[in-house]
């Protein structure tokens, strides 16, 4: 079967930052929704007591302070990488990366833990801390996607 050669992909900041957010929500967001219920029960409730304050103030807080360690998380200079330009080879056996740069990376589909669909991409996590983002829009057709698809489930299912 031919390879899939995908457009060029190039991740901006504010895309990753969404991206981290709605990773972040999908993961932990009943956890923010509950807090944010919290802090409104006790609030209606409050009775001027100081331990009462430090709740609401955290409860409210909470969700925020990882939105902007996201933010923070999504500038750090050792992410710089992410936002560079690559471009994608795909066949039946094998992943291949290239960055202008002179960057070149092969991936076995073997080595892809699990994919997850967020926001128009396709995250292949490598690793827990390790994923691959393929954009929708870079697939050169729709059956060149349904493809990759099945390469990948493929081999998530061994």
């Amino acid at each position: 079967m031919d390879p899939i050669t995908l457009a060029p992909i190039r991740l901006t900041q504010p895309a990753y930052f969404r991206l981290l957010v709605k990773l972040q929500l999908r993961k932990s967001g009943w956890m923010y929704l509950l807090l944010l219920v919290m802090g409104g029960l006790l609030w209606s409730r409050y009775d001027g007591e100081p331990f009462h304050l430090f709740l609401i103030c955290f409860s409210f807080g909470w969700p925020f302070v990882m939105a902007i360690w996201l933010y923070a998380w999504s500038r750090r200079k050792d992410n710089q990488r992410v936002y560079e330009e690559r471009s994608f080879v795909l066949d039946e056996e094998k992943l291949v990366g290239t960055t202008p740069g002179g960057g070149r990376s092969e991936i076995p589909w073997s080595y892809v833990q699990r994919m997850v669909e967020v926001d128009g991409r396709y995250l292949l996590y490598i690793s827990a801390g390790q994923m691959i983002i393929l954009d929708k829009a870079a697939f050169p057709d729709d059956a060149a996607a349904q493809r990759f698809l099945a390469w990948v489930r493929n081999a998530v299912k061994k």
